[in-house]
C-alpha cells in the first residue's frame, strides 16, 4: 500500500479513499433512480403528460427533476 498525505496524516491509500466513494455511491444512486424511475412510471403509466402540459420550458422542467434528485441524494 502506498501511503497518501492528507493535512500532515499519513494513511493507506484505501482507508484514505473508500469512505468517499462509499458515500458518493450512496448519493449517486439513489439521485439517479429517483429521475429516472419517475421518468419511465409516467412513460408506462401514461402520466408523462403531467410533466409536459405545465407551461415550463425544458431548463426549468429539467431542473425540477434535478433538483428532486438531488434532493432525495441529500436524504438518503
Amino acid at each position: 500500500k502506498s501511503p497518501v498525505h492528507v493535512g500532515g496524516v499519513v494513511s493507506p491509500f484505501a482507508d484514505f479513499i473508500a469512505p468517499g466513494l462509499i458515500i458518493s455511491q450512496g448519493m449517486m444512486g439513489p439521485a439517479f433512480a429517483n429521475a429516472s424511475f419517475s421518468l419511465l412510471v409516467g412513460k408506462i403509466q401514461g402520466t408523462i403528460v403531467d410533466y409536459l402540459q405545465p407551461p415550463l420550458s425544458t431548463a426549468e422542467l429539467l431542473a425540477a427533476l434535478v433538483g428532486g434528485a438531488m434532493t432525495r441524494a441529500f436524504l438518503v
